[in-house]
């Protein structure tokens, strides 16, 4: 019966390697084009030994976001807490009024960053509420870093 020897340390880095789906070669990364799994029942069975077959790798051509937020996606964003500000905040306002609140959203999380009114609002304490629901909206996802937009909402 022939002697088993152990796989080496630098084997065994290396599979490790290629288990995470990339492998290092000098000192440029190699990120792999395709996986492979062992196969079954081809071939040679012969202990120690496996036939990789190709596996496609996973496509992300399903996740790209747009580079920048549409109107469509700032208004689809935006609308459920503009209503909650107009339900929350009407007692604040006397008669028709509207304001403007600056809202600026992260790109990588939708989420908004900021919220605060524009300067000449004549009712601060219907902007600053205002600014406060607005504060919980989402948006979609975008590549670009930050998006400052001005949303108006009337009383």
């Amino acid at each position: 019966m022939p002697t088993v020897r152990s796989p080496s340390r630098r084997v065994l880095a290396f599979a490790a390697m290629i288990t995470i789906g990339c492998a290092t070669v000098g000192t440029r990364q190699v990120e792999p084009e395709q996986e492979t799994t062992p196969a079954s029942g081809t071939g040679d069975d012969s202990p120690g030994r496996q036939t990789a077959v190709p596996v496609a790798a996973p496509s992300n051509s399903g996740t790209k976001l747009p580079e920048t937020l549409s109107y469509a996606d700032i208004q689809d964003g935006a609308g459920a807490a503009k209503q909650a500000a107009k339900e929350r905040c009407k007692a604040l306002a006397h008669g028709s009024e509207t304001v403007r609140i600056k809202v600026s959203i992260a790109g990588s999380s939708g989420a908004v960053v900021d919220a605060v009114p524009e300067t000449d609002t004549p009712n601060p304490a219907l902007a600053d509420c205002a600014a406060q629901e607005l504060r919980a909206a989402s948006f979609r996802r975008a590549q670009k870093a930050r998006t400052s937009v001005v949303l108006t909402v009337s009383f």
